[in-house]
């Protein structure tokens, strides 16, 4: 493992990009894109959702509008999980 993927491991070992698939998995919904930083799928309500971590190892959640924009959350998350559950549960309030 390279200093950049080990950068983007957390404390158990696994790159992002796998424990942004399994926490998108573990919930019981369809995947449709990952890459080293992010993964897009389908929210409860079946909106394409995103999240995807920036240089500060934030994670920022997304919500396609229908019309090729992407809808921003006001919140960022500092967990992976956390942040894909926020983002299965559709927008909401923060």
């Amino acid at each position: 493992m390279t200093d950049s993927d080990q950068d983007k491991a957390n404390h158990d070992g696994r790159p992002l990009k796998e424990q942004l698939e399994v926490a998108v998995r573990d919930l019981w919904t369809m995947l449709e894109e990952s890459g080293d930083d992010f993964a897009i799928f389908m929210d409860r309500r079946r909106l394409r959702t995103r999240v995807q971590q920036d240089a500060e190892e934030l994670f920022h959640v997304s919500w396609d509008d229908g019309d090729g924009q992407w809808i921003e959350y006001e919140r960022t998350f500092e967990h992976v999980r956390e942040a894909v559950f926020h983002a299965y549960q559709g927008p909401h309030p923060a």
